[in-house]
């Protein structure tokens, strides 16, 4: 499928300032058809974009639209039917990507329009009752990066030696565009699967679990803004404290209870924190070396009727999260996460006190940035409900936490007697299969590391 690179795509876009606000029943008839105006073309360096026609420089209404509040980044910019990704070819996954989601009347109208622009257009995509299918659609490599940094599906995939040797057990494929909210064509739901441009390796753990709580809140906030939605969701690498000298790669670490305070431990350098180092460390996985995350971030902007803006940012950790915690407890400021990623968010939204910059009010809110604007959990419930399969995969991330045999099989009696107070009446009590299938995957692992230490 045609992607377009640019280096300069934050620049290019200037051009189109005046072409940003294409109207809802422009952009519910394009997302009703599943067409996109010019936005497979290439866009250019300045340099020569007035050797290009004017209407190939065109986005069509819908990503007018989804750019209209500003990119996080010009960096190797992917347009696609339903998102925009930013490229990231050392790290081999998106730096971020972008996408909007109309209010709840215009996608009426998008299905109201659906079936007669699909006539118009000839297409006979089979689709179910609300857009397109999952079922058929593979994670894909893109052949349109260099093959030196294209990631391809086995670099997540393979039997138990595989993963073993490739360490990536325990990971899976995770979309930062979730396919659940790009049914409106078959191509458009397809293109979520690209290994490069939407795909991270991500802890299956925390997945299915807290990550799939934060996608279901994206659905609820939907039905509160007439104006929409925009979410930007990516990657961190988050730092560590290190004691001693880093390039001797022997420090102490133990897991931080916040998403922005760096891990660290009280036993290192009898816990004087003076004489700890912030360093940033991250796996490489697959043949390929993708690189491993250590929290993954969504930011939300809404916009109300009366144009009005609110804004609320998410930062969980890619590891195995053994306890339910309120979404709330991983928010952290907008500007925390400008400064942990180097993106910008959202720059076309201006709070309305920072219009009169010279004025206290305005300088504070100029400092503030996006976090000048009301929160939108401090409106609404910021939570999404659980399902019955969750606790089968909390039971899980608490077994990978486990970090020697004892504390293995602590956790393993603790879910043994867990299973037999559930089910008094039950002879033989069974923990589910994959809970089973996971303790002994890792009882063998820390049995191996232990031999390999001398334990």
């Amino acid at each position: 499928m045609p992607l377009f690179p640019s280096s300069a795509i934050g620049r290019a876009l200037m051009l189109l300032s005046a072409t940003l606000f294409g109207t809802a029943a422009g952009v519910a008839k394009e997302r009703a058809s599943g067409k996109r105006l010019q936005h497979e073309q290439e866009f250019v360096p300045m340099r020569d974009a007035e050797q290009m026609d004017a209407a190939r420089m065109v986005l069509s209404p819908f990503m007018q639209q989804t750019v209209s509040k500003g990119l996080p980044s010009d960096e190797r910019l992917r347009f696609f039917d339903g998102f925009v990704a930013s490229l990231n070819y050392e790290r081999r996954i998106p730096n971020w990507v972008l996408e909007y989601f109309p209010s709840p009347a215009v996608a009426e109208a998008t299905a109201a329009l659906r079936g007669e622009e699909k006539e118009e257009a000839g297409e006979n995509e089979e689709e179910g009752p609300n857009g397109a299918r999952r079922g058929g659609i593979r994670f894909f490599a893109d052949t349109t990066v260099p093959e030196a940094f294209r990631v391809t599906p086995d670099d997540y995939t393979g039997g138990r030696e595989q993963k073993r040797l490739q360490h990536t057990r325990g990971l899976s494929r995770g979309h930062l565009a979730a396919a659940q909210f790009h049914k409106h064509s078959t191509k458009e739901m397809a293109e979520t699967f690209n290994m490069n441009a939407n795909v991270v390796p991500q802890d299956m753990t925390m997945n299915a679990l807290d990550w799939l709580r934060l996608e279901n809140l994206m659905k609820k906030l939907l039905l509160r803004y007439e104006g929409g939605i925009w979410v930007v969701t990516g990657p961190v690498f988050s730092p560590r404290y290190v004691y001693g000298d880093p390039r001797s790669w022997g420090w102490t670490e133990s897991r931080s209870t916040s998403a922005v305070t760096p891990a660290t431990t009280v036993s290192g350098v009898n816990g004087d924190m003076k004489k700890a180092r912030k360093v940033v460390c991250y796996e490489l996985v697959g043949k390929h070396d993708v690189a491993v995350p250590t929290h993954l971030f969504k930011v939300v902007l809404g916009e109300r009727g009366d144009g009005s803006h609110e804004v609320a940012a998410f930062l969980i950790p890619n590891e195995p999260i053994v306890s339910e915690r309120p979404l709330v407890a991983y928010q952290v400021p907008v500007t925390e996460l400008e400064k942990r990623t180097g993106l910008q968010f959202f720059q076309k939204v201006v709070p309305a006190n920072d219009t009169a910059s010279t004025s206290w009010r305005g300088r504070k809110a100029q400092r503030q940035g996006l976090d000048a604007l009301p929160n939108i959990c401090r409106r609404m419930s910021c939570e999404a409900r659980t399902v019955a399969l969750f606790q089968t995969q909390r039971s899980i991330a608490q077994l990978r936490a486990a970090q020697s045999l004892p504390e293995l099989q602590q956790v393993f009696t603790r879910l043994l007697e867990e299973r037999r107070q559930q089910r008094p009446g039950e002879k033989r009590n069974h923990l589910d299969t994959a809970v089973m299938r996971e303790y002994e995957d890792r009882r063998k692992e820390l049995a191996e590391e232990a031999l390999s230490e001398g334990k």
